[in-house]
């Protein structure tokens, strides 16, 4: 195997491939085999394949091809060539409509002739193989969203019999998409997209998936060309397919990863993902089945108003018209969110002010950090029954109650603690107010601190969290924490 300069692939003996050229997007547009044959796509602007043509030796050639050249592109343009030399072939693509492409010398008139023939209007549950009559083909997919099976509804022949449903192509995959047939009933030619919904391109040996953005070898499971995002994997090759994970991920675009628990389905609407809840918006999509016989209404669907990922908050969610099912929503709480996210709250560090005279009141400063290497930033207004003033630096541990895991937004809220201090050492224990956890205080202070010195007492507050949870490995952050704890 060779790569050019943007680490896309350029020849493959394995598979006799001689020479691969790209265009701007990095999208294969030649691929030529050693014995003349070759595929050729054709692409527009924004990388959607328009068509995919086949060029295929009618004999062998005399000296194969060596790597880096390309079978002269006017063989084929001639009476002798399409008689003798070559055969043309391909697909065309028009949206959801894919046509036959076959070039063939008309005798009568003396020239070229490119026909296109109706083969497949595609829709999300399957394709109509047939306009007169009407043959629709229904997909059965698996977990990944592989075809698995390939259902054929019941039509009426033009002799007006009725012909039976029945399942005309069985696919059976290796873990990375590479399909096998299990038996002679497969039918594997009976349609190509095949793993995750891809075409499966096999003419002339090359076994790989059109996966949009790249293309993927699944005989080895590695894509032929780098990641466009690969930067947002860094710590994985670029040329990996599914993060290295292909029994549990899909990557429908060739360029993100996505895990299909997270992703819902919408009946006929195919499927969208739900697990950017904070992102959602109350905007209203519809998709427009009228050119299909069994999808002819409209599906509208209403995302509901989410915030911070609570499903409890949900609105506005209906459902109208055609497909099957209805809208499914992640039931995570914001609480199971924020533990999968940010992980259980364990120890805050915080400055502490005290000014009391009677019935005064205190201002504590910090930042609180979770199990998985988050902190978040907050301030918490107490009342206290006792004559005093001062500021201290205090640590605190945070232990749940009754097996609870406290997150950042229990931090949040209604607080009490009681305790005392002795000379410059003071101690504290107190918790929320809905009994889901407890806290352990300890720190050194300067003057009088809530108690006062020498006494005990109790006094309650309200806690504010400011911002979001930060990162503690991220650039910065330690500063922002030493001005948080040292700086008021």
């Amino acid at each position: 195997m060779s790569y050019d300069a943007n680490g896309n692939l350029t020849k493959d003996l394995d598979r006799d491939i001689v020479t691969i050229k790209y265009n701007l997007l990095n999208l294969p547009e030649i691929i030529q085999f050693k014995n003349g044959n070759q595929i050729r796509n054709l692409y527009d602007a924004s990388g959607q394949k328009l068509s995919m043509h086949y060029k295929t030796m009618r004999n062998e050639l005399l000296q194969p091809l060596n790597v880096g050249e390309i079978l002269d592109e006017e063989i084929g343009n001639t009476y002798d060539d399409l008689e003798y030399v070559v055969e043309i072939s391909g697909v065309d693509y028009i949206g959801n409509l894919e046509y036959l492409y076959y070039r063939f010398w008309d005798i009568a008139e003396g020239v070229i002739m490119d026909t296109y023939s109706f083969d497949k209007l595609h829709n999300p549950e399957g394709y109509c193989q047939s306009l007169n009559p009407v043959i629709l083909n229904y997909f059965r997919r698996d977990h990944l969203g592989n075809y698995r099976e390939v259902w054929r509804a019941p039509y009426t022949s033009p002799r007006g019999s009725t012909v039976a449903a029945t399942t005309i192509q069985h696919t059976q995959y290796y873990p990375s998409g590479l399909p096998w047939e299990s038996n002679s009933g497969d039918d594997p030619w009976t349609q190509n997209k095949k793993y995750n919904g891809k075409e499966f391109v096999e003419m002339h040996g090359l076994d790989e998936y059109d996966s949009e953005a790249r293309w993927m070898y699944p005989a080895i499971m590695r894509t032929t060309t780098i990641d466009p995002l690969a930067e947002k994997y860094y710590s994985i090759s670029p040329y990996a397919w599914c993060g290295n994970n292909p029994v549990r991920m899909v990557d429908p675009s060739g360029m993100a990863v996505e895990d299909p628990k997270e992703i819902q389905w919408l009946g006929a609407s195919g499927y969208t993902r739900l697990d950017n809840l904070e992102n959602f918006d109350n905007s209203t999509h519809n998709v427009d089945y009228n050119n299909t016989p069994d999808y002819s209404k409209n599906l509208k669907e209403s995302w509901f108003g989410v915030i911070s990922g609570d499903i409890s908050k949900k609105k506005n969610m209906k459902e109208s018209g055609g497909g099957s099912g209805g809208i499914k929503t992640n039931s995570k709480t914001k609480h199971q969110i924020e533990l999968e996210k940010y992980g259980v709250i364990q120890s805050n560090v915080n400055l502490s002010g005290t000014l009391s005279l009677g019935g005064g009141g205190a201002i504590e400063f910090g930042y609180v950090v979770s199990s998985k290497g988050y902190a978040q930033y907050y301030f918490t207004l107490y009342t206290a029954a006792t004559i005093a003033a001062g500021v201290s630096g205090n640590f605190t541990v945070i232990k749940g109650l009754k097996g609870y895991q406290p997150t950042f937004s229990n931090w949040e809220g209604k607080c009490a603690e009681g305790g005392g201090n002795y000379g410059p050492v003071n101690f504290q224990i107190g918790g929320d107010l809905t009994n889901k956890y407890i806290t352990y205080t300890g720190g050194l202070g300067i003057g009088a601190t809530h108690p006062a010195s020498g006494t005990g007492g109790a006094f309650g507050g309200t806690t504010y969290l400011i911002g979001k949870p930060l990162n503690m490995n991220s650039k910065g952050f330690g500063t922002r924490s030493y001005e948080i704890t040292h700086g008021y």
